[in-house]
C-alpha cells in the first residue's frame, strides 16, 4: 500500500512535468522500487512464494496500467490463474512476472531521471503516511481472513471503483459552481454541501449493509464482516477526494489516527469511524481556503 501511494503520486508528477519518455524511465524507477520493497517483505512471510505472487500482481497491474498496456493489465490476473490451473510451480510466477515487466518498459533511468525523482522525494512524505495507514487498517480487518471475508472484499472493490466516478463528478460540479458563483461564502457554503452529499454516498452502503446485518446478521457472518470493509472503502473515498481537492497531508494524518487506533487494539468500527470523522471535519474546514484548491479546479 505504500509503493502504491509512492509510485502513483509519482507517476502522475512525470506526467505533468515530464515528456513521455522521461515518464517511462521514472516508471522503471517505481518498478525497481517495488521489487526492493517486496522482496525482503515476502521472504519474511509465512508462504513467501504465494505473497510474492501477490505482490507481483498488485504491481504488474499498476506498472501495465501506467505503461498504457490496458489489456495486458487485465490479462495479467487471468494469466497467473491459468498457470496456476497448469499446476505452475508457484515459486516460479513472481519472478517471471516481473521479468516480464522489467522487459516491458524499453527505457532505463539515466542519471537525470535519478534526479528528477530524488527531488521528488521529500514533497511525497504524505503519501507514505497515508499508505502505511491503509496498510494497517487492512491488516487489521484481514488478519482473521476465511470464506465468510470474500463478499465483503467484493463490496469494497466495488465501492471504491465508484468512489472514483463519484469524486470525478465531485470535482466538475465544484469547478461549475466556482465558475457561476459570484460570492466566495457562497461558493463555500456550496462546496460544503456538496462535500457532505458525496460523503453521505460513501457512507450509504456501509449504513446499508450495518442495516441487514442488525436484522440478518445472525444468520450470515459474511454480513457481519462486510459492515467494516464498507466503511473502511468509504473513509478511502472521503481520503480520495481529500487529496485531490485539499492535498494529501491532511487526509494522511486523518486516517493514521485511524490506523493508530486499530494498531492500538481498538474495535474496527470504532477506528475507521475515527478515521472518516477526522477526514470529513479536516476537509470540511480545508474548504473555507479556496485560493489552495481553486486554481485546481479552473
Amino acid at each position: 500500500m505504500v509503493w502504491s501511494q509512492l509510485a502513483s503520486a509519482l507517476y502522475w508528477r512525470a506526467r505533468a512535468d515530464l515528456e513521455p519518455d522521461e515518464v517511462r524511465r521514472v516508471t522503471f524507477v517505481a518498478l525497481l522500487l517495488a521489487i526492493g520493497g517486496a522482496a525482503p517483505l515476502c521472504a519474511l512471510s509465512a508462504e513467501p512464494a504465494v505473497s510474492a505472487t501477490v505482490a507481483a500482481l498488485w504491481i504488474g497491474f499498476a506498472v501495465l496500467l501506467w505503461t498504457g498496456a490496458k489489456l495486458r493489465a487485465l490479462l495479467l490476473p487471468l494469466a497467473v490463474l491459468g498457470a496456476a490451473a497448469l499446476r505452475t510451480p508457484t515459486a516460479a510466477l513472481p519472478g517471471a512476472i516481473m521479468a516480464a515487466l522489467l522487459l516491458s518498459i524499453p527505457t532505463r533511468p539515466t542519471l537525470a531521471t535519478l534526479r528528477w525523482v530524488l527531488r521528488q522525494l521529500p514533497a511525497l512524505e504524505p503519501y507514505v503516511l497515508y499508505g502505511l495507514a491503509q496498510g494497517l487498517i487492512l491488516w487489521t480487518l484481514l488478519k482473521r481472513t476465511d470464506w465468510t471475508m470474500l463478499p465483503g472484499l467484493g463490496i469494497f472493490v466495488v465501492a471504491l471503483l465508484i468512489t472514483d466516478v463519484l469524486v470525478l463528478r465531485l470535482k466538475s460540479a465544484l469547478a461549475r459552481s466556482l465558475w457561476r458563483e459570484a460570492q466566495i461564502e457562497r461558493f463555500i457554503r456550496s462546496a460544503q454541501l456538496r462535500v457532505v452529499a458525496y460523503a453521505a454516498c460513501c457512507t450509504l452502503p456501509s449504513v446499508a449493509i450495518a442495516v441487514l446485518a442488525a436484522r440478518y446478521g445472525g444468520d450470515a457472518a459474511w454480513l457481519r464482516s462486510a459492515v467494516p470493509l464498507a466503511l473502511f472503502a468509504a473513509a478511502l473515498g472521503l481520503g480520495l477526494a481529500h487529496m485531490c481537492l485539499v492535498g494529501p497531508r491532511l487526509a494522511s494524518l486523518g486516517l493514521a489516527v485511524g490506523a493508530a487506533l486499530a494498531g492500538f487494539g481498538a474495535p474496527e468500527m470504532l477506528a475507521i469511524g475515527v478515521a472518516l470523522a477526522a477526514l470529513f471535519v479536516t476537509m470540511l474546514a480545508a474548504l473555507q481556503r479556496v485560493q489552495r484548491y481553486g486554481v485546481e479546479l479552473i
